[in-house]
């Protein structure tokens, strides 16, 4: 594992600027680039190439996620975010650090590993974990999980399980230039 493909920059797929599927609350979303697990049947197999996307300092993510508002926090997903270990953490720190943003993360690493690999500072960091890699055998119709293995962490008491189950599963966008952004968990459609 790479843990530090990039000092102080993110490589990016997609932001969204806002959204209320990505967990409690409106959110602002990143899809970081770069994933080695592969899931069979991953809903987001564009964000496997550790190349593709574009780099953005974490200093203008950051900007770029206070200039947001009436959000309630973020949420990061990807590709696989702790690939990017050292600057997505620099993100939180300075996030914790001049907002009091939630912070949502789903990881393919399970909680054990992300001890294992020495990545458990970054919890400190972390409102809501969601760990575990996505499984096509064990489909699951909950909130936030796509399959049944994957785990829901409460790190912090800002966040209980009532909360959520208090938003929709999925959400279609289409941005100014037309194109449409699939967001949310969309295997929990009955």
């Amino acid at each position: 594992m790479n843990k530090n493909i990039s000092q102080n920059m993110l490589r990016i797929h997609q932001i969204l600027p806002f959204s209320v599927v990505n967990g409690h609350g409106k959110r602002f979303v990143i899809w970081l680039q770069g994933c080695h697990f592969h899931c069979p049947g991953c809903f987001n197999p564009e964000t496997h190439d550790v190349n593709g996307g574009y780099c953005i300092s974490e200093a203008d993510l950051f900007n770029e996620i206070i200039e947001s508002s009436d959000i309630e926090g973020i949420s990061i997903s990807g590709g696989e975010p702790l690939l990017q270990y050292q600057p997505l953490l620099s993100l939180l720190k300075l996030l914790k650090a001049k907002s009091s943003l939630s912070v949502l993360l789903f990881t393919g690493y399970t909680y054990n590993e992300i001890k294992q690999y020495a990545m458990e500072e970054i919890l400190l960091y972390i409102d809501i974990l969601i760990s575990g890699r996505y499984d096509i055998r064990q489909p699951c119709h909950e909130p936030l999980r796509s399959s049944t293995n994957q785990e829901i962490h409460f790190l912090s008491s800002r966040y209980t399980s009532e909360d959520i189950g208090q938003y929709q599963e999925c959400e279609l966008i289409i941005d100014l230039e037309g194109n449409i952004i699939q967001s949310g968990v969309w295997n929990v459609i009955k």
